[in-house]
């Protein structure tokens, strides 16, 4: 009997070493399973799953990529040897079989020729997501510009993207998908038969409208191309019966002729999204749609030959939320009884001149957000008694036309006593062609619109001025008056408008523009009239400045023989249209800068050949493609030489422009933006330094250079101050090279730099900012660094290893970058008051010890980013008497204790300071315990505030060029995909908690924190009810409480959140009904699974009083991905010791997949 229970004993030893193996492996890949964002966490030990063949078709498929400085990632985790489970984008299943589940590369802005077929091969693919990249393969003869490069005409210019470039076969090797996105890709040809053979897919989305935004389409040649079409529209809908989302916007359907309708419901009658934009659909809407009744967005706009009477059993869809069928030529009476759906939320039935009757009536108007019923014929309805069908309190957007804007149209609302005075939640205020029926003044009650962003009145009949009431619209984006009768002088309120970015006046406005438009400095747009070309021919003109006036229109070309000017300055305007020829007569001219505006066209250098006097030529950003001289061109070799500034930034030049050879005494040079590539030729630094300025200006960065011509030593022999020395975002390899004289600013990231010269520091003791963010480079950083008088370091994402210098933290004066290397030991901890930093970014590396308490005297730290080391300590209460720190970024070390600081207390000076300007804070993935205090969350004064949306950001230190010098920005899991924001401290708030052991209820205090956009509190151990002053914090965004132990019914309250797009209450101990109201009814069952005493949709186990439920029932474990009761499943099957042990393991081998992956800094260099 012994042995036996020996044996036994030892059989469940070799057990539990299993399980926590296997646990380990499980909470490694937490991450990999949940939600559509795959996020990899790099510092953390994993072992390798990854399918070797899976990992080397993907290796494949990056090769097929190009990386532009329009990329937003250079796939840099996707290297050879390494577990393509962590790689950015990929995501795997369970740990048994490694293969690939999810590709998600959506909006990288990688560029390639086609789909490569290695995708193919990634058979065990569920999920596929390459939309909004640039797979058109656009070319052009001279050189390779992507498509969104092109303006011009497609045949004269030699552009060949019409050939078809998506692949005829191998998408039906995919038979385990159920998530397909090639949306927006350029992809072109038909829809592959294979597509059509995914029994499993759920979502399917191939749209592919035209963007011609941003190309010269004068000749309407682009208004008729479609990318895609569909052979055959039965063939491809035949076995899709389990799709739930169809998109095919701007996909040619006209081969459905008129039986779309019929196959629609016939083979995908469950869907509930429908899109097909701008897909030459025939036929009217036909009954047999009708059986689509589980639909919620129906958008069939911009098909004009639909035509027919509108489907009035749309009218009978419960379910809809969105209904846009905008200019598709619907006809005859809209039917007089209202929508049965109570959260129609936009309906949008503009441009349907022939739709006549009255305006909709609605079963619960209060949901309605957008209702556009411009060029339609609809008329007003009569006076009604105001109730709750016509109460449209959550309007936003709104667009009239025509006899809808009168006295009896303002009846039919109701409740309103006039359009402008009680809509106030209205954002967008459109008035088109309007027959007005009052007072023709514009109401002054138009003030209390005060959430207007958007204003846009044409052609209106309104008589006299904008009444001064316009500047209480403190909100306004833009503002556009055309032709609408307004007189007198513009009012000087418009000061107040300081939000306004887009202004545009063209009416009947007398008198001086008022010196308070001075005020509005988020400007960027302005229009109240055009630049005479009469004034580039006045007399004795020799210099004319008109720049950053954000003038617009198109400078006509004149006779300027006879002029004298002598300098021109048109920058940062929106002028547009063509260069005028008769600019190149100027040939007195010595400086000339069209810099920053809209101007199109190309422009042969040659042309400036008479502009002998010329030592100043800036044509940066703006559509221009610019070419240089051929070398058998007949024109004098010398034209240009005498240029000594030069600005060709965003031209759309392919190669190292020929001229500069003749150039010999360049100050500053800016060719970034371009797509030049191979060698930067050695005659470029002989005609820098031959002459010799005060001083340089080179700017490199965007391109794809490779080299630097001999330059072995790495040491550039300029023999002047360089004031600004740019190489980043290239293909530069080997050495880094340092310029023999001062440089202020030298920027080399995002290139694959390897190494540094032996004594590299000798060569900042005279620089302000030094940057090799990723490269490749293996070195430890050597004290001498602090010799110099650095305000910014940016070493992040290299290999960077040993301790780091104790002299840094006070050497740098404003920002200190060196996230993602391998710094190890502890942090200094002589940090006296001497230290001036404004950011710290340690994230990603081995740091060990405490958090040295000197960094409180930092007095002007704003961001503290130590993330993912080894940090072990307690919370940093300390901290909170900084006065401008607003984040706070610690998770993933092994911080424990309490959150916050039990030593203050009552209404103290002290209380009231604590953490003041904080706005987001993550201490997930740590060890911290206990209560969060409802004391505690009443300190954070800086989320109390109202939400303020006025785009403020974190700025660091302008250069002499008067731009931003440094910005940065975080990287949050946010709203399902990852996404990079500049931090805008008044605009996202964020707290994490997450993966903690927090206990307790959660406090009603956090109700209080109304400017909150994200609060993740998941797994931890929180019990209670879900208090319902959540219910206030009406800007949240995301609300994830999943994984904890909550129990009773999920509060009404919720329903309030109107903004709110990702919700987790799952696996908790919720019982009752689940809300319906408003954004409630949008969000899938995964939101509330693992609460078994939740009844109603989305779920469906189990209807709403079919079963009582207990709580104490179960636990709820907070393990896996998907929180499944791996606890409850040991308990049960080893025995309540086994149980136990691998519970803990569970508990502390978690891993935080929801907030920040990382910390990224942006550079922002310009003139």
């Amino acid at each position: 009997m012994a042995s036996m229970r020996r044996a036994l004993l030892l059989l469940l030893a070799l057990l539990v070493q299993q399980l926590h193996t296997a646990l380990i492996i499980l909470s490694s890949h937490a991450h990999h399973a949940h939600g559509d964002s795959v996020t990899a966490y790099h510092h953390l030990p994993m072992p390798f799953h990854c399918h070797p063949d899976q990992a080397k078709q993907l290796l494949k498929l990056k090769d097929s990529f190009s990386f532009s400085y329009s990329t937003t990632t250079t796939l840099s985790s996707w290297r050879d040897g390494t577990d393509c489970c962590l790689w950015e984008g990929v995501g795997c299943d369970d740990p048994s079989s490694g293969n690939v589940t999810i590709l998600d590369l959506h909006n990288r802005g990688l560029v390639s020729y086609g789909l490569d077929p290695a995708v193919f091969s990634l058979t065990s693919l569920r999920r596929l997501d390459l939309s909004m990249n640039d797979f058109s393969g656009a070319a052009v003869d001279d050189g390779d510009l992507s498509m969104n490069q092109f303006s011009g005409d497609p045949f004269n210019e030699g552009i060949h993207w019409l050939a078809e470039n998506i692949p005829a076969t191998g998408f039906e090797r995919f038979t385990l998908l159920t998530h397909l996105n090639l949306s927006y890709m350029g992809l072109r040809g038909p829809i592959p038969a294979g597509i059509g053979r995914l029994v499993n897919l759920l979502s399917l989305d191939l749209s592919s409208s035209f963007p011609t935004d941003g190309y010269d389409v004068s000749n309407s040649y682009f208004d008729n191309v479609y990318l895609l079409w569909v052979p055959s529209f039965d063939t491809l809908m035949a076995n899709l019966s389990n799709l739930r989302e169809l998109y095919l916007d701007g996909v040619d359907l006209s081969s459905s002729e008129e039986g779309w309708c019929t196959t629609l419901a016939t083979y995908v009658p469950h869907l509930e999204i429908l899109s097909m934009a701008n897909c030459f659909l025939n036929g009217p809407i036909c009954k047999s749609l009708s059986r689509l009744s589980s639909l919620t967005v129906l958008n069939l706009q911009n098909n004009y030959i639909i035509g027919g009477p509108f489907p009035r059993f749309l009218m009978d869809f419960l379910n809809l939320t969105m209904l846009q069928l905008s200019n598709t030529n619907l006809q005859g009476q809209f039917p007089s009884r209202p929508f049965q759906s109570k959260n129609l939320r936009v309906l949008d039935l503009s441009d349907n001149q022939n739709l006549t009757g009255h305006v909709p009536k609605f079963s619960n108007a209060s949901s309605l957000e957008s209702l556009m019923l411009d060029g339609t014929n609809l008329l007003p309805v009569d006076k009604v008694k105001p109730t709750s069908t016509t109460n449209f309190m959550s309007l936003k957007e709104l667009r009239l036309s025509g006899n809808l804007v009168s006295v009896d149209f303002l009846s039919s609302f109701g409740i309103l006593g006039s359009l402008f005075g009680n809509l106030i939640g209205l954002q967008t205020l459109e008035l088109f062609h309007c027959d007005i029926m009052w007072d023709s003044t514009m109401p002054s009650s138009i003030g209390n619109l005060t959430n207007l962003r958007n204003m846009h009145i044409d052609e209106c009949g309104f008589s006299g001025p904008i009444p001064a009431t316009i500047g209480r619209l403190v909100n306004l984006r833009n503002m556009y008056v055309f032709f609408s009768g307004f007189s007198g002088p513009i009012q000087a309120t418009i000061g107040n408008l300081t939000n306004l970015e887009s202004l545009h006046i063209e009416d009947g406005f007398s008198g001086p523009i008022p010196a308070t438009i001075g005020k509005l400095t988020n400007l960027r747009t302005m229009y109240i009239g055009q630049i005479p070309s009469s004034i580039f021919s006045l007399p004795v003109l020799r210099y004319l400045d008109l720049s950053n006036n954000q003038l617009s229109g198109c400078v006509q070309d004149s006779n300027m023989t006879t002029s004298q000017l002598e300098r021109v300055y048109l920058s940062n305007n929106a002028l547009s249209g063509f260069i005028p020829k008769s600019f190149f007569q100027l040939t007195k001219l010595v400086a000339l800068d069209i810099s920053s505006n809209n101007l199109v066209g190309s422009l042969d250098l040659t042309q400036l050949w008479r502009l002998h006097e010329l030592t100043m030529l800036d044509l940066s950003n703006n559509q221009l493609h610019v070419i240089d001289a051929d070398d058998d061109n007949p024109v004098d070799s010398s034209y240009l030489s005498g240029l000594q500034y030069i600005g060709l930034a965003s031209c759309k030049i392919t190669q190292f422009p020929s001229f500069l050879r003749q150039v010999k005494s360049i100050s500053y040079l800016d060719l970034s933006c371009n797509k030049i590539g191979g060698n930067v030729p050695n005659w470029l630094w002989d005609n820098m330094w031959s002459v010799g300025p005060s001083s340089y200006y080179v700017n490199l960065s965007y391109n794809m250079f490779t080299s630097l011509q001999l330059i072995n030593s790495g040491v550039l022999p300029f023999n002047r101050i360089v004031e600004v020395f740019d190489l980043s975002f290239n293909n530069f390899s080997g050495l880094v090279p340092m310029p023999s004289s001062s440089g202020n600013m030298l920027e080399y990231s995002n290139n694959m730099f390897s190494s540094l010269l032996p004594n590299w520091t000798l060569y900042l003791r005279h620089t302000n900012y030094f940057s090799i963010s990723k490269n490749n480079i293996n070195d430890h950083v050597p004290p001498s660094i602090c010799d110099g008088h650095l305000d910014i370091l940016d070493m992040s994402y290299n290999n960077f290893y040993g301790p780091i210098p104790s002299c840094l933290i006070e050497n740098v004066s404003t920002i200190l970058n060196l996230r993602g290397n391998n710094f190890n030991g502890t942090l200094p901890t002589n940090i006296t008051n001497k230290c001036a930093l404004k950011a710290i970014d340690l994230y990603g590396n081995r740091i060990e010890g405490k958090l040295p308490r000197g960094l409180s005297n930092c007095f002007d730290l704003e961001v503290l980013d130590i993330g993912s080391n080894i940090l072990v300590d307690t919370f940093p209460s300390w901290l909170g008497w900084l006065p401008n720190l607003s984040v706070l970024l610690l998770r993933s070390n092994k911080l424990s204790g309490t959150i916050g600081d039990d030593n203050i207390v009552g209404d103290t000076k002290s209380a009231k300071e604590f953490f003041p300007s904080l706005q987001i804070i993550d201490l997930s993935s740590n060890n911290f315990s206990g209560f969060l205090t409802t004391q505690w969350l009443k300190r954070l004064k800086s989320m109390t505030t109202e939400y303020n949306s006025s785009g403020e950001t974190i700025d660091f230190e302008k250069n002499i060029l008067l731009e931003p010098l440094y910005r940065y920005s975080i990287e949050l899991t946010y709203k399902g995909i990852s996404r990079t924001f500049e931090i805008v401290l008044t605009t996202v708030t964020v707290i994490d908690f997450s993966n903690n052991r927090l206990e307790g209820t959660i406090s009603e205090a956090l109700g209080n924190l109304v400017s909150l956009r994200i609060l993740n509190l998941s797994r931890n151990a929180f019990t209670g009810k879900i208090p319902t002053q959540l219910g206030s914090m009406t800007d949240l965004e995301a609300l994830d409480l999943s994984c904890n132990q909550l129990f009773g019914e999920i509060p009404q309250e919720l329903t309030d959140l109107t903004f709110l797009e990702i919700l987790n209450l799952s696996n908790n101990h919720l019982v009752g009904r689940i809300p319906q109201s408003h954004q409630f009814s949008t969000f899938g069952s995964s939101s509330f699974g693992g609460n078994p005493g939740l009844c109603g949709p989305p779920l469906s186990e189990l209807p709403c009083g079919a079963s009582p439920y207990t709580p104490s029932a179960q636990r709820v474990p907070r393990s896996s991905p998907h929180c499944v009761d791996v606890v409850l499943f040991l308990f049960t099957g080893l025995g309540f010791g086994v149980g136990f042990a691998a519970a803990i393991l569970v508990k502390w081998n978690r891993v935080g997949r929801w907030f920040c992956k990382s910390f990224v800094w942006l550079i922002t260099i310009g003139r």
